[in-house]
């Protein structure tokens, strides 16, 4: 609810609805760069979680044999 009145504010004090086109197109630039970190970020740390996993494959495994 907050956020169509802030909207409705800035329509009004702009007299446009070109601050609203304005606003999606920077969202929309906002949320593509979150999807680029995250997957930035996920293909980073899933490439080290192989690595560890193919070098160390038994160092999680208890030491007495029993799992």
């Amino acid at each position: 609810m907050d956020i169509a009145k802030e909207a409705a504010d800035a329509i009004l004090l702009e007299k446009s609805l070109m601050v609203l086109e304005e606003g999606v197109i920077e969202g929309r630039k906002v949320f593509a760069n979150i999807l680029k970190y995250i997957r930035m970020g996920a293909s980073s740390n899933l490439g080290t979680c192989f690595q560890r996993a193919r070098r160390e494959p038994l160092a999680t495994l208890p030491a007495d044999g029993s799992a």
